[in-house]
This record gives C-alpha cells, structure tokens and sequence, in this order.
C-alpha cells in the first residue's frame, strides 16, 4: 500500500447524515410497519439489522435503503490523476479545487520557499508493475529528475501569471503530478459501489490509497454498516447490487 503523508480523507460531519444506521433502519422499517413507521422504537444496533434484515437476507436482500444514508468525504493532497479517476463516479457528486482561483502553491514551488512535494506528488523508489504484470524500477535519479521538471513547471506557470496571463491558461504549463483538493459526496450505496472498484488490486496504488482512508473514515460513519463491508466486500472486486 502506498503511503504518503500529505493525503487526508477526512469526514464533513456538518454536510453528512446526522446518524446514518438509524436514518436507514427508519427507512427499509417503511416497508413493514403497520402504522406510521417513525412511531416505532429503533432497535439498539439499526446497522446491524440492516445487515439482517437487508444486505444477507435471503429473501429480500438488496442494497437500495443505503441510499437512505448520505456521506460526505473531503480528500486532500492527492495526485491530479486520483481526483479524475474518482469523479468518474457519476452517481457520486464532486466538488474540486479550482486551477483558476487557486494556484498560490505553485509560486512558492517556483520561488523556492516550499519544498517541491507540498504540491506535487512522487512516488517513492522502488519496484512497480504495470496492470499487466510488467516489473520496472523507479530508482532515486528517476525521482530526482521528476522533482526537477515539476519544479520547472511550477516556474513556468509562475512566468506565465506574473506576464499576466489567465490561470487557467498558465496551468498547462503544469505536470500532471500536483495535487489537487476534492470533496466526493454520495449516499452509502454510492460509496459501496466506488470502494468496490478503487479497493481492487489492479486499481492505480494511489487510488487504492484512497479507498483505504475512505473505508476507514466509512467505519467511524457507520460503524455496524462499515465493519460488514469491510468484512464481506472491501478489495473483494465485486460491484455492489
């Protein structure tokens, strides 16, 4: 697993459900209570019988009442690369960080008053594979070199902002290595289906990064919910119902 100090997954516990396992219970209970539903006692785990009475049960199992439960995750430092695979995730919705009002971080890359990481991401040396299992080594001089040229990058945006030109049009002067800030909002089902597919083994390191601080952030949401995907689902590649 890759790991990289600058990546943050952190939960907006204002923009998410205020108690998720209980708003989801309430929800699938609808379709059996007698009278109105939210008159009825919430049982003391409701993720855990969700997991019963919904996701394992033989008879009526399907995954629609997560959409009754809605997580909110701010990711940070991640490379430009993760944040296009992820917002590929059309049932989610995404917020990100502008290359037209933000762009301070690269003048100070340019300027030399931050170190080179704080806005672009490298991988650290050693040995890699592609999806088809082709070995290669990304040694200390490859490292070195692309710090280089995303240094130059960042100076070449820099003279492009300081002639005046607009920051959208300067940032093509950047590598595809910086990172870049987004926000991913979606219901929990939504949030089954994309962990799904970036927990998977041939889904890009970085990706898969992400996916574990997701997971992680998904058990302190939902806790019952999350240690059953966990447990069932997570890095098994299958797509969710």
């Amino acid at each position: 697993m890759i790991e990289d100090p600058r990546f943050r997954a952190e939960i907006d516990w204002c923009a998410s459900s205020k108690g998720p396992e209980t708003g989801i219970w309430r929800g699938q209970h609808v379709c059996v209570a007698e009278g109105f539903s939210l008159n009825d006692a919430v049982p003391i785990d409701p993720g855990g019988a969700v997991v019963r009475n919904q996701l394992t049960s033989k008879h009526s199992a399907h995954y629609s009442v997560l959409n009754f439960g809605f997580m909110v995750l701010h990711f940070g430092g991640f490379p430009h690369s993760v944040m296009c695979q992820i917002t590929r995730h059309h049932d989610c919705s995404f917020l990100v960080q502008s290359g037209r009002y933000t762009g301070k971080r690269f003048l100070a890359i340019a300027d030399g008053s931050a170190p080179v990481q704080d806005a672009f991401y490298f991988r650290p040396p050693g040995h890699y594979q592609d999806r088809q299992g082709n070995r290669y080594e990304y040694t200390e001089f490859d490292l070195a070199y692309d710090k280089g040229e995303s240094v130059a990058s960042a100076q070449l945006y820099a003279n492009r902002i300081r002639s005046g030109w607009a920051e959208e049009h300067a940032r093509d002067q950047l590598r595809s290595n910086f990172r870049q800030n987004f926000a991913v909002a979606g219901t929990l089902k939504n949030w089954f289906h994309l962990l799904d597919q970036r927990s998977k083994a041939d889904s890009q390191i970085e990706s898969q990064a992400l996916a574990a601080m997701a997971m992680d952030c998904l058990i302190d949401f939902a806790p019952s919910l999350g240690r059953w995907y966990k447990f069932n689902r997570y890095c098994k590649a299958n797509l969710a119902p």
